[in-house]
């Protein structure tokens, strides 16, 4: 299987074990750690937003860019999941045709 980029720890507190992961079993304990997951990450990039105004204003637009599309990942990876086709990740992440959006964010100075 390779690497695992996700926190043994935290699988193992929903029951997850890397055997789980190699043999691909999506079940409630996989839905509910995901939930968690993108509940967490998305705390982070609230917390995170009102920082991206202090950097300096060059750098600004990019970090914003990437920030919306980091959340628009999360959007697409929680759609497939709830379809039933985690992993897949066929969705774009940005919204409305390939553009960034603020999404109702702050507008930076």
């Amino acid at each position: 299987m390779g690497r695992v980029y996700l926190p043994l720890q935290e699988l193992r507190a929903f029951g997850l074990s890397e055997e789980d992961l190699r043999a691909h079993r999506v079940d409630e304990r996989w839905r509910s750690f995901m939930r968690f997951q993108i509940a967490w990450a998305r705390q982070l990039y609230a917390e995170a937003w009102p920082g991206i105004a202090l950097l300096p204003s060059r750098a600004r637009w990019a970090i914003a860019a990437a920030a919306d599309l980091y959340r628009g990942i999360l959007e697409v990876i929680e759609r497939e999941e709830s379809q039933g086709r985690c992993g897949s990740m066929s969705g774009n992440p940005w919204p409305r045709g390939g553009k960034p959006t603020r999404k109702g964010r702050p507008a930076l100075q």
